[in-house]
């Protein structure tokens, strides 16, 4: 261990660990963490990773609370953490959230077993807050860097617990896992920034890109890929703690899941310039219980619904889902989705917009009910169906639109 301005470096080495790859350094590595919440002369300190493969055949658990690590550092994918059981790898313990965490610079490869989605890489059973995870690979397919290794599927990469709040990650690869990507508690202010978080394509295995599982606000995506997952994105009221509040994804991409973006609760969700396609049922769906919900589309596409399975003829293949709440779509092209492009099935869902929208090649270009909204000033072409506005008595307007015959209101 080296000290410097009251911190502490623990490198693995130093505690027997030999990043061979083939020699169990499960024990090495538990030693490091203790050591630093035993070592009463530094506030917390920094577990480093020189580069090496780490075999880790069991759970590492990791003090949390006073003098507990502040960093867990590697030297990038070269320091390559061989998460070989079908257990958790790191779990932080401790009856409160963990903060001022830094995650960086590692890579996590599944080996031997593949994960189940109960089997977590970084878990935070009370919490995580105020803490970054910076630059980092999940690695469930194809070779380790630096061995003759295979990766097998991972489980669920980040579990952030009962209250995730304020918590960046950022450049983070999260490859063909069959669990959840990043799961969030409550709390707010949760940034996701680029990266990728890639799943089996399976479609039925219950995998999730990012779950927020209620009480959340100011949730941002921002320039994140997330594909070939059962859900995309999931927004829900599942830990208890109620609906999540504002939730924000912004040039994002969202492909090929089953379900692209899914919606649960009463959230205000706003979607600008995102690439929402190729999803089995509905690449943006608002469930029937979201009676409070707000979604608002700004740019961006909503593209190729059922391209890769669902059967139009059942109600699935849209771009666009809302069964309750409201919403509010502008400049977006909305086009070769194989069932309705926009379908709104509920006459409950009331004072929407649709404007300045192309809608093309699509099933059937919209099927609207409702009351009291508003569509204009779109541009309608080459749907096998534009499909219907609602009733005459909806006290809606439909006017102005190229290409689309029906006109409602005054």
């Amino acid at each position: 261990m080296t000290t410097m301005a009251g911190f502490g470096v623990f490198n693995v080495r130093s505690f027997g660990a030999t990043g061979d790859g083939t020699t169990d350094d499960t024990a090495a590595i538990q030693a490091a963490f203790t050591a630093v919440q035993g070592n009463t002369t530094v506030y917390g300190g920094t577990v480093f990773f020189p580069p090496g493969l780490y075999l880790i055949t069991a759970t590492v658990t990791v003090p949390a609370g006073d003098g507990a690590p502040l960093a867990v550092r590697g030297s990038g994918s070269s320091s390559t953490l061989l998460w070989a059981a079908q257990s958790n790898l790191l779990s932080w313990d401790g009856s409160s959230p963990v903060s001022e965490l830094t995650v960086s610079g590692l890579c996590f490869a599944s080996t031997r077993v593949a994960k189940a989605s109960t089997s977590v890489a970084l878990h935070f059973p009370q919490g995580v807050v105020k803490s970054t995870f910076q630059d980092l690979l999940f690695l469930g397919a194809g070779g380790v860097p630096g061995t003759s290794v295979t990766a097998v599927p991972l489980g669920t990469c980040i579990d952030g617990g009962v209250v995730t709040d304020t918590v960046t990650i950022t450049n983070v690869v999260m490859w063909f896992l069959q669990g959840t990507g990043v799961r969030m508690g409550h709390g707010s202010e949760v940034r996701i920034i680029g990266g990728r978080i890639i799943g089996l394509a399976k479609r039925d295995d219950g995998s999730i890109g990012v779950h927020v599982t209620g009480n959340n606000g100011g949730v941002h995506i921002i320039g994140t890929d997330v594909i070939a997952l059962q859900h995309g994105v999931v927004l829900d009221a599942s830990n208890g703690a109620g609906s999540n509040r504002e939730i924000f994804i912004n040039q994002a991409t969202m492909d090929s899941n089953q379900r692209g973006l899914s919606i649960y609760d009463n959230s205000y969700v706003s979607i600008a310039g995102c690439w929402a396609a190729s999803s089995d049922y509905e690449n943006i769906w608002v469930s029937p219980q979201s009676t409070g919900a707000l979604l608002v589309i700004v740019g961006g596409t909503i593209f190729n619904a059922g391209a890769l399975g669902g059967d139009p003829s059942s109600g699935q293949c849209n771009g666009i889902t809302v069964n309750a709440g409201t919403f509010h779509i502008t400049g977006t092209a909305i086009r070769y989705n194989k069932g309705n492009g926009i379908w709104v099935p509920n006459g409950g869902v009331s004072h929407y917009s649709v404007v300045g929208c192309q809608l093309f090649n699509n099933g059937a270009a919209v099927n609207l009910t409702g009351t009291s909204y508003l569509v204009t000033n779109n541009i309608f072409n080459d749907n096998a169906s534009n499909g219907s506005a609602g009733p005459a008595d909806s006290g809606a307007i439909v006017k102005m639109n190229v290409g689309f015959s029906a006109e409602l209101g005054s």
